[in-house]
């Protein structure tokens, strides 16, 4: 079994696509999409909401896509994903987007762009190998935060909606109860229905049912970071997937300096 996400390597990840659906015998990944399904249902009930109340964290991310499936299995539909401006992003990840976002995820975007982050050098590329372990904690908690969560909450409240699904999972290091659970300052309805799935279930479903891969898995330590913006991985990825970018933004790479590394 896949242990926690950063323990697993790049070889064993890819092992693991190639055996897709087989990772799983069909009746365990059954119970499993069954008990995520009952658990949007449940908060739906639970809460007196309908499933036109609830919003999706969409990503294109492998989590975020297997808790839209189960949540579309429970009829709800909307979902919301965060974006930076689009100069941050791969060039191949915005064409993908523009290809598999569900027709009723909408964008939000952030208050993060260019000058943002000439002004802020410690949140650049803190997947860098030579990243210090202090700045790469504190690079993260300002993505998380201006990437994810203000304009997810933001989205929340002007939407109207009542129930957050998210596909968080413990073993990735999540802070993921199942919930429904109120949060962030109490404005906030969440629900991790995959909460407790193992990396081989969310595989396996994606497998089965033909869900779509972001082009980012295919890179190097692209399991880790997910889909993200080329600002919040690191050089090498960059160099391996977009090379150009480092020319047309020479501006981050003199940032980077001012970080402190060599």
């Amino acid at each position: 079994m896949l242990g926690t996400k950063h323990s697993v390597t790049d070889d064993d990840w890819r092992e693991a696509l190639e055996t897709g659906a087989a990772l799983l015998p069909s009746h365990v990944l059954d119970q499993h999409i069954i008990q995520a399904v009952h658990r949007v249902r449940a908060a739906i009930y639970f809460l007196k909401i309908t499933p036109a109340d609830v919003l999706v964290a969409w990503s294109g991310g492998k989590d975020s896509i297997a808790a839209y499936w189960i949540a579309q299995q429970a009829d709800v539909t909307a979902g919301v994903q965060c974006m930076t401006s689009d100069s941050l992003e791969f060039a191949e990840s915005l064409r993908w987007y523009d290809q598999v976002r569900p027709r009723d995820v909408f964008v939000e975007r952030s208050l993060i762009d260019a000058v943002y982050l000439a002004e802020r050098p410690g949140m650049l590329f803190p997947e860098d190998d030579d990243c210090p372990a202090d700045v790469r904690r504190y690079s993260n908690q300002l993505w998380n935060t201006w990437l994810n969560w203000k304009p997810q909450e933001r989205a929340y409240l002007n939407s109207g909606c009542k129930l957050m699904i998210f596909g968080r999972r413990t073993i990735d290091g999540n802070n993921a109860p199942a919930g429904p659970k109120s949060t962030r300052r109490d404005r906030m309805m969440i629900l991790n229905p995959l909460h407790d799935w193992p990396h081989e279930a969310v595989i396996a479903l994606c497998a089965r049912e033909g869900l779509p891969w972001h082009p980012s898995y295919g890179y190097h330590a692209g399991f880790n970071t997910g889909p993200r913006p080329w600002a919040r991985t690191s050089v090498q990825q960059i160099r391996e997937r977009e090379p150009e970018i480092l020319e047309t933004h020479k501006w981050a790479l003199e940032a980077r300096g001012r970080r402190g590394l060599p």
